[in-house]
């Protein structure tokens, strides 16, 4: 199915969270039971400005954190979205699945962050 510019494209794993809406404790459980954490992040895409166009971002959840705002996964190529509470957004690249997961499991997000999704090449979107 094409789907026009602007668009956004749901999948039925998706919309059982996005009716959902809780918070991300909840979100995270019911994904890790299902075992498809990092599956279910990536499945609907919005456009964001980006150099010279519009550049499409996975599905991004909220966290409880001091200093992440929301993250979301794109399982296609492998990378991490990292917004941060200041509004800055990052791209963490070949950040494998599971180690999304642990980010999206982790007690602290931006412990977790600092100490190994930095590690990972970036860009800022």
């Amino acid at each position: 199915m094409t789907v026009p510019c602007g668009f956004v494209e749901s999948a039925k794993a998706q919309s059982s969270w996005t009716l959902a809406r809780t918070t991300m404790p909840h979100w995270a459980n019911v994904h890790r039971e299902r075992g498809a954490v990092a599956a279910s992040i990536a499945v609907q895409r919005t456009l964001v400005p980006g150099i010279g166009s519009a550049m499409p971002i996975p599905k991004m959840h909220p966290v409880e954190s001091s200093a992440v705002a929301r993250i979301g996964y794109d399982d296609e190529v492998e990378e991490a979205y990292v917004e941060y509470v200041d509004g800055d957004l990052y791209v963490y690249e070949a950040v494998p699945p599971g180690v999304f997961e642990e980010l999206a499991n982790a007690e602290s997000k931006g412990t977790f962050v600092n100490a190994v999704i930095k590690e990972y090449p970036f860009r800022r979107v």
